[in-house]
């Protein structure tokens, strides 16, 4: 399931429910806003993307490449996001060293995350987000993973309310750069967190 808005325009008040999927390759939920903007120059601004709500989501067997990915650009965030009764089985399989490489921004180019590699997290990656919820989310893997289960980084307000997923021995569930306002309930996991 990808949301794509990349040249300008404006995507708000998507309702996404009741959708199970099978069979996954690369991502199973994409949310991105980028700054291609192929548009005329002297019209074309930066687009945005607000008012997302995706709930009641079952995803089978996606490949381990990336998890759900939630991408603004800089100065540009993507704002009020709510995943809730979402449960996704992942192949796992991802490494120490997939966790901590830098992933890079796709701010101007082609919308494909598949094109930049394994993200650093595979159960939920976010950037230049603004108010995120999370509610009733459950994260499963076929394989031991040894990546975080969730890399925030520039996000401004996230609240968590029932998250489970299996951690790796050693592994932090979340790695979170420039995180403010984050709320977390019954979700034990974040015992272990990387954060500055």
């Amino acid at each position: 399931m990808a949301l794509e808005e990349v040249d300008g325009g404006e995507m708000n008040n998507i309702i996404v429910d009741n959708i199970v999927m099978e069979n996954v390759r690369h991502y199973p939920i994409y949310i991105t806003l980028g700054s291609r903007n192929r548009g005329p120059l002297a019209t074309t601004k930066e687009g945005s993307v607000k008012n997302i709500y995706i709930s009641n989501i079952r995803v089978l067997n996606a490949d381990s490449l990336s998890g759900i990915q939630i991408t603004g650009v800089p100065d540009y965030a993507i704002q009020n996001i709510q995943l809730r009764h979402i449960t996704v089985q992942y192949q796992g399989g991802g490494t120490k060293a997939d966790g901590l490489r830098s992933f890079p921004e796709l701010a101007k180019g082609y919308p494909e995350p598949f094109l930049l590699g394994k993200t650093p997290a595979y159960g939920l990656f976010v950037r230049h987000v603004q108010d995120l919820t999370l509610s009733d989310i459950q994260f499963e893997t076929i394989e031991n993973d040894e990546r975080p289960v969730m890399y925030c980084n520039d996000v401004n307000g996230i609240e968590i309310d029932e998250l489970k997923a299996p951690v790796a021995r050693g592994i932090p569930a979340a790695v979170l750069h420039n995180v403010k306002n984050i709320e977390i309930r019954h979700a034990p996991l974040f015992q272990s967190v990387v954060a500055d």
